[in-house]
Formats: C-alpha cells, sequence, structure tokens
C-alpha cells in the first residue's frame, strides 16, 4: 500500500502540496464543478502515491484513478454535491500523514476506499 510508505517517508513539502489539494477540493465543491472537483480529488491520492516513493505504485493509482475518473463522468449521478465525505476523510488522513502514524493512515485509507466503493454500489 503507498500509504504505508508514504506515512514513514512523507516530505514537507509533500504534506503542503496535500493540504493544497484539500483547500481546492473543497472550493470546488462549493462550485459544483464536478470535473474539477475529480482531477483535484485525483491529484490528492497521486500525490500520497509519489510520497511512497514507489514509481510501480504510482503508475497503479493512476491507472485506477483515470479509469474510476471516466466512470464518474459518465455516471455523474453518482456524485452528491450535497455532501463530501471524502473532504473529512482527506483531512483525517493528512493528519496521520503529518504524525507519521504507519497503522493510522492505513486503517483510515482503507476505510476511505470502503466507503468510496459503497457509494459506487449505492449509485
Amino acid at each position: 500500500m503507498a500509504i504505508r510508505k508514504a506515512a514513514k517517508q512523507i516530505t514537507p513539502l509533500q504534506i503542503c502540496r496535500l493540504q493544497e489539494q484539500i483547500d481546492a477540493e473543497h472550493e470546488t465543491f462549493v462550485k459544483r464543478n464536478l470535473e474539477s472537483y475529480l482531477t483535484v480529488n485525483d491529484n490528492f491520492h497521486i500525490i500520497i502515491a509519489e510520497s511512497s516513493g514507489n514509481n510501480t505504485l504510482v503508475g497503479y493509482i493512476k491507472n485506477i484513478l483515470s479509469r474510476t475518473f471516466v466512470q464518474m463522468i459518465f455516471f455523474e449521478s453518482f456524485f452528491d454535491f450535497n455532501t463530501n465525505p471524502s473532504l473529512e476523510e482527506h483531512i483525517i488522513i493528512l493528519d496521520a500523514l503529518k504524525r507519521h502514524d504507519e497503522e493510522e493512515c492505513i486503517r483510515l485509507i482503507r476505510e476511505h476506499l470502503r466507503l468510496s466503493m459503497e457509494g459506487l454500489k449505492t449509485r
């Protein structure tokens, strides 16, 4: 898992970049711009993968995200602009990364993925 390695070696610059993505995620969500929101969301996950230092994992994450992006655009009804649970999840994940809390990062990313998959299944 990319988050395991990222938790150990994430840099202050990468933490800053993640915070910028969280700020942008909030802004694009408020503007109800799905395409921008999905790009920012992807960037958040890619930065975590890059923080792992494992280019193979980065490639896998980008591949998965590009497939999800297309799916989300085609099924825009999946996206509910009334709530944004992923923003809060991203904030909590970033907090765990700042503390370099490997076990908490793993637990949080698993929960984040589980909730995302549940959301896709219910749409």
